[in-house]
């Protein structure tokens, strides 16, 4: 048993870190004593290696020993390293400069004519945070999307099908066109350039707000992506197949998957 036990003990000075084994053989009187670069465990010495210079000639860093082997208790100090890549509002935060500066906030707040500081703006905000904040739009949410979600997938359903409807003998999963492929300028394809995908998109955003998934909403914005990249390429195809005619579409209905007249409408 006492041999298991110094068989141990031996294997667990191995493992230690290279900085215990030294401040263990230090003696007590040299406190000053500081481990070289090369004996400090890896992380540290990837800070002083970050923190120093180019000049090799010093192979100690500002880590010294307190008697014991303890490290003394000092923020290590990476230095021009991280002003490299963190922005100042990082390497200059200080919460001091926060508290002292809240009386000029105060005056901010204040300051202004009422009515033309932007209110209607915050006051948005301030409420789209406090829906956030309670996980509900209170009083009319419930209304907006009984009404909302089984519109958009109703909807968006109803596209799709009358739209591949449309295309007849020229409808297909992928986006290169087939040698039955026709070019629909009116109608659906009047308003937006790929009709079938807008129905596609109201629908699943219609079904996520009908289901209140959270996770289908996401999948949804993913799906957004993907179409937005299928046309693209279809519409690279397209252009090889009618030509003219679908560089003078594109110019007519510039609108890819929702109507231009939507997209002036929105505010931003």
């Amino acid at each position: 048993t006492m041999a298991k036990l110094i068989i141990f003990a031996a294997l667990a000075a191995l493992v230690a870190s290279p900085v215990q084994v030294q401040a263990f053989l230090v003696p007590q009187q040299h406190s000053s004593w500081a481990p070289s670069r090369n004996s400090l465990p890896r992380s540290i010495n990837w800070l002083s290696s970050s923190s120093k210079s180019d000049d090799s000639s010093s192979d100690e860093v500002s880590f010294p020993l307190q008697p014991g082997g303890e490290l003394v208790k000092k923020s290590p100090t990476i230095g021009g390293s991280l002003a490299e890549w963190a922005p100042p509002e990082v390497t200059g935060f200080d919460l001091a400069d926060l508290l002292d500066n809240l009386d000029s906030i105060r005056e901010n707040v204040l300051a202004g004519e009422l009515g033309k500081r932007g209110e209607l703006y915050f006051g948005l905000q301030a409420a789209l945070l406090l829906c956030i904040l309670i996980g509900s739009v209170p009083v009319f949410g419930k209304i907006i999307f009984a009404v909302m979600g089984p519109s958009l997938l109703l909807g968006g359903l109803a596209t799709c099908f009358l739209t591949a409807t449309r295309l007849g003998k020229s409808l297909s999963p992928w986006p290169v066109p087939n040698d039955s492929s026709i070019l629909l300028t009116d109608g659906f394809y009047g308003q937006v350039r790929h009709p079938i995908y807008s129905g596609l998109l109201s629908a699943c955003f219609g079904f996520s707000m009908v289901t209140d998934s959270v996770y289908r909403l996401i999948l949804t914005g993913v799906l957004f992506y993907v179409l937005d990249l299928k046309c693209t390429f279809e519409e690279k195809a397209l252009i090889e197949k009618f030509g003219v005619d679908y560089e003078d579409y594109q110019i007519k209905v510039p609108g890819k998957l929702f109507p231009q007249g939507l997209v002036e409408a929105l505010p931003w």
